[in-house]
């Protein structure tokens, strides 16, 4: 059974993410390409466009965005998340929460606000956990639309630990 399952993991670390990734680029180069359209850019000369866009594509981090597609789309027991079964955090959990943090540009981190932030993450995970010993089924978590699912699923998904699973991708 570990055997099958560590093959659909390593599936889907390598179809999925694969189009996860170039589809949150591309996202997120459309948005940018909005956003400099939207304050007023439009007088900058193509050449500085371009090259706006072209520093926007590369500080999108393709390792950083296969880290994020594997923890939230291939990990069946949502382990490292707010989403994994338990009333409270694991340690592993609070450490990866910290980590991310460290890596959020606009984010002081220090002591304090990681504090902060991880309160804040126990009183969102209490509020999911009300009643319940587990919100996954299946590895998706429970208030993901069933359309979604599927979609994410067909595409070689074999988890969705997030609130809002995007089909699109």
């Amino acid at each position: 059974m570990l055997r099958k399952s560590n093959k659909n993991i390593k599936r889907c670390e390598n179809t999925f993410c694969k189009k996860y990734v170039a589809i949150v680029k591309k996202e997120k180069t459309k948005k940018m390409q909005n956003m400099i359209n939207m304050v007023g850019m439009t007088k900058l000369d193509i050449k500085e466009k371009r090259n706006m866009i072209k520093k926007i594509k590369k500080s999108t981090s393709v390792n950083e965005l296969k880290q994020q597609c594997k923890k939230i789309y291939c990990n069946p027991t949502c382990k490292g998340s707010i989403y994994e079964n338990g009333k409270k955090m694991s340690n592993s959990t609070k450490k990866s929460i910290i980590s991310n943090l460290k890596k959020t540009p606009f984010i002081k981190s220090n002591d304090k606000s990681s504090k902060l932030h991880l309160d804040m993450m126990q009183k969102i995970k209490n509020k999911l956990f009300v009643g319940k010993n587990t919100i996954l089924n299946n590895g998706f978590y429970i208030g993901i639309n069933d359309n979604d699912k599927k979609k994410l699923h067909k595409k070689g998904a074999i988890s969705g630990c997030t609130l809002v699973a995007n089909g699109k991708i």
